[in-house]
């Protein structure tokens, strides 16, 4: 006992309270005190015994402590503990875990004081068998989980599974360039009335879980959604009210939740023997459409063939497989062919042509002498393409403009406006007339209120407050038309990403304006795009085809 005389150091152990008491008693003129730490007096218990007990860390510094001090006295130092354990619950009551503490001179936890404690804790669904066992078999464990409750399953939703494989949405389609590519578009899908247009898979409700505790967890509830009450020419089966059939003949468009089908005419050509069209639904001509008629469509208009100086007017889309062309009249003026749609625009070429999209406009090969409008991209050829050309007129394109030559090499005049949104000038223009009335009637009022001031009439006067509240009104319209003023003006201001993009050449006599900024060409260019930088036009030169 590092040289600490047997006499002076004595342990006693008391069975009955499980403690182990060392005893210190100082013999006459010894010095080996100075010399006693706890590794000497746990050497004295592991000699004795007594080395399993569970040694009380406080008590020991304690005993060293005193025995400097050289006056005899008893501590308890150790004593006998049984295996412990804990057991914890989350705030949810769906994890339960165990601690164990090993024994020290005692037993170790049974399984019966585990089963104990979690009936204690009000533990009865979801124990974990084996995980118990493991912990009781190592001894000691921190935090293990031995009890886990069972979520709740959510529910899956009402589902639609369209039943027409070419049917498509009313909507933009992106090519391998990731530009919208509306040549592409195959011919109108048409069903018949009786078809089956969509299979829908009602809601499968979740299940409810149970915590640790046997508490319900009650699975969310899921949307067992009906078809649209408002589908067009289509409606569920009597027989089977979860499959939608077609009620008419037409083209049918996919919705998240259900297949309208709009009424649809199939024409071999567009002329004189079937007169102009006018539709509520889609059209398509599988031939030509020949000067002067017109097609007004609340849906898509396709034509397979030729538009000669007529007017196709659609609340879609308007595909054209072959060209757009203007022609003179009788009196030998120029008549332009015109495409209005609130959808995408997609032909192969146009040529003295008025076309204004809602959309994109994409135009296979060439535009000659024609105006050509989208919000956002204008799209000849395919990006970097050397076989198509934008010669004459005027392109205004919201976001982009991609051509392979722009211009022509005999300098015809050639205009882009790029990075606005074609309706924003018409409306701005609104908006200012809107400003200028209201400035007008403000002015009107408050000569009327200034007239009526100090007249005590009761008709002046109810003139008088009259006049007061109309102005007042006139003052919030006159901010709201300031506000919408000021969000016009900025919607002119040129997007960061808005460039004109051409594959091949830029030809003399062009001029591209992007925002404020004007870029005019007096020379020929060989590939490049055109962007704006530092409040300038720059057109940064590119390798031909890349």
């Amino acid at each position: 006992m590092s040289g600490l005389p047997p006499s002076m150091l004595r342990l006693e152990w008391r069975e009955a309270e499980g403690k182990l008491v060392a005893h210190f008693a100082p013999e006459q003129g010894a010095t080996a005190r100075e010399r006693i730490d706890r590794g000497c007096l746990n050497e004295a218990i592991a000699d004795g015994g007594w080395g399993a007990l569970y040694r009380l860390d406080g008590a020991m510094d304690e005993f060293v402590r005193r025995v400097a001090g050289g006056q005899p006295f008893a501590l308890e130092v150790a004593e006998r503990r049984d295996g412990r354990l804990e057991i914890a619950l989350a705030t949810d009551a769906m994890t339960a875990w165990l601690s164990l503490e090993p024994p020290f001179g005692g037993v170790p936890v049974t399984r019966a004081q585990v089963d104990a404690a979690l009936a204690a804790q009000g533990v009865v669904v979801g124990i974990l068998e084996g995980e118990i066992e493991r912990a009781l078999a190592a001894g000691i464990v921190e935090r293990l989980p031995i009890a886990r409750g069972r979520p709740p399953e959510p529910g899956v939703p009402a589902r639609f599974q369209s039943l027409i494989p070419d049917i498509r949405r009313r909507g933009p389609r992106v090519d391998e360039w990731g530009v919208v590519d509306y040549r592409e578009l195959g011919g109108l899908v048409v069903v018949k009335a009786g078809d089956a247009l969509m299979r829908r898979s009602p809601a499968i409700p979740g299940r409810s879980g149970q915590d640790v505790r046997g508490g319900v967890i009650p699975a969310d509830g899921v949307v067992d959604t009906p078809y649209a009450p408002d589908l067009r020419g289509a409606s569920p089966s009597p027989d089977d009210p979860d499959l939608l059939i077609a009620d008419i003949t037409g083209q049918p468009l996919l919705r998240p939740d259900g297949v309208d089908v709009e009424p649809t005419i199939t024409l071999p050509a567009v002329d004189l023997s079937t007169g102009n069209i006018d539709f509520d639904g889609s059209v398509n001509v599988t031939g030509d459409v020949i000067a002067g008629m017109r097609i007004r469509a609340s849906g898509d208009v396709v034509v397979g063939g030729t538009v000669e100086a007529a007017q196709i007017e659609a609340g879609g889309s308007i595909v054209v497989r072959a060209g757009v062309i203007g022609c003179l009249d009788p009196r030998g003026a120029l008549q332009p062919a015109r495409l209005k749609a609130k959808g995408p625009i997609g032909l192969q070429f146009c040529e003295n042509a008025v076309i204004e999209a809602g959309d994109d406009i994409a135009i296979g090969e060439f535009a000659v002498h024609s105006e050509l409008t989208a919000p956002n991209c204008i799209v000849i050829g395919k990006p970097g393409a050397r076989r198509s050309q934008l010669i004459g007129g005027m392109a205004r394109a919201g976001a982009a403009l991609s051509v392979g030559r722009l211009g022509s090499q005999a300098g015809v005049r050639t205009c882009l406006l790029v990075g606005y949104h074609p309706q924003v000038y018409s409306e701005l223009a609104a908006v200012l007339e809107a400003l200028t009335r209201n400035r007008a009637q403000q002015d009107d009022l408050r000569k009327v209120i200034a007239l009526t001031r100090d007249d005590d009439r009761a008709a002046r006067r109810a003139a008088k407050e009259r006049a007061e509240r109309t102005l007042a009104a006139a003052e919030q319209a006159r901010e709201a038309l300031e506000a919408q003023h000021a969000e016009l003006q900025a919607m002119l201001t040129l997007a960061a990403n808005a460039h004109v993009a051409v594959g091949e050449a830029v030809y003399p006599n062009v001029e591209v304006q992007l925002g404020h900024a004007v870029w005019r060409s007096a020379d020929s260019h060989g590939p490049g795009t055109l962007r704006l930088q530092d409040d300038a036009v720059v057109l940064t030169a590119s390798r031909p085809g890349a």
